[in-house]
């Protein structure tokens, strides 16, 4: 793009910087990282190697396990909470919204068995195994 412009890249590095108030390096990243959020939201069962890797987070050069490190001190700078811990309220966010469609596709179905759990207990069986 510097050499279309004819301008350096640096130009356009401290141009971007003043505009947006961080690098472009660190734009991409924060993209990158709010990225990961979105996908760790919409499917926390999806495996978080994986998710890391989509988002262009994963260094070709590191293993996967330097990768999820380098990772997840990012998103503590970032959004001060670390990567296993986000995944897990992701996880609680969507059992939420699966009990939330339970309890209203079951309050149109007035269809109830006698002996049945009640409404708050039938994700969590589902869950944990429970009986």
């Amino acid at each position: 793009m510097s050499r279309q412009l004819g301008i350096s890249i640096l130009h356009i590095e401290t141009a971007f910087d003043l505009y947006k108030g961080k690098t472009a390096n660190q734009a991409l990243l924060e993209y990158r990282l709010n990225r990961l959020c979105d996908l760790m939201s919409k499917d926390p069962s999806q495996d978080i190697g994986q998710q890391i890797n989509d988002c262009g987070l994963n260094a070709k050069i590191h293993s996967w396990v330097t990768a999820f490190a380098e990772t997840n001190l990012q998103f503590i700078a970032c959004f001060g909470i670390d990567l296993i811990e986000y995944h897990q309220q992701c996880f609680l966010a969507m059992a939420a919204r699966l009990q939330a469609q339970h309890l209203i596709s079951h309050e149109d179905n007035h269809d109830e068995r006698i002996g049945s759990p009640p409404h708050e207990t039938l994700l969590m069986t589902r869950f944990h195994g429970l009986p």
